[in-house]
């Protein structure tokens, strides 16, 4: 007689071994990706060709939150990123022209990812900088994309409220404008 409580060895073996598969697989996966994350930050480096340079930048673009671990454990790469594709070069305070680096480009993937395009003007309001995005990360990863973007959008809104409320003016009158508008955006998706 068969007890239907316990089912027999061999088929306990083969949903164990099922189980086994899946999870190695699923860590070769994510494995691979990471890997496929990693050249793709590479390949954004100067001196790669044109061709390279957009296929990375687009790969990194399209994976969104699932590249973040690779490109938050680039920021502070300090690599000269391609230059005809990622402008916004800044003059220092001696006149030097500063290219941004491998870092800087995976810093704005990722901030562009949560917090969106913001007029130059209001940027002083992002809640995600270079220096606080891996804490950020750690304590926002187990987040839904959505959760982070409501969450930094709030945020971003206090902020440009407190300058409001110290300096009425027509720019933080704007920000305050926007920063609410892309907020409600966010609250009816």
């Amino acid at each position: 007689m068969v007890n239907l409580f316990r089912p027999p060895i061999i088929r306990c073996l083969a949903t164990l071994g099922t189980a086994i598969v899946a999870v190695a697989g699923c860590a070769r996966t994510r494995a691979d990706e990471r890997q496929a994350y990693e050249s793709a930050v590479a390949s954004l480096a100067a001196g790669h060709r044109d061709a390279t340079v957009m296929a990375g930048y687009k790969t990194l673009e399209a994976a969104g939150v699932k590249a973040f671990p690779v490109l938050i454990a680039h920021v502070k790469d300090i690599a000269e990123a391609a230059p005809d594709h990622f402008v916004e070069a800044r003059v220092d305070r001696l006149g030097k022209i500063e290219r941004p680096t491998i870092g800087d480009v995976c810093y704005r993937l990722v901030r562009h990812e949560v917090e969106g395009d913001w007029p130059k003007g209001f940027q002083h309001n992002h809640v995600l900088t270079k220096d606080n995005v891996r804490t950020w990360w750690e304590t926002h990863r187990t987040n839904s994309l959505h959760e982070m973007r409501l969450e930094t959008a709030r945020n971003s809104l206090a902020r440009a409220n407190k300058d409001f409320e110290k300096n009425k003016s027509e720019t933080t009158e704007a920000a305050v404008r926007f920063l609410t508008e892309r907020l409600q955006k966010l609250e009816h998706e």
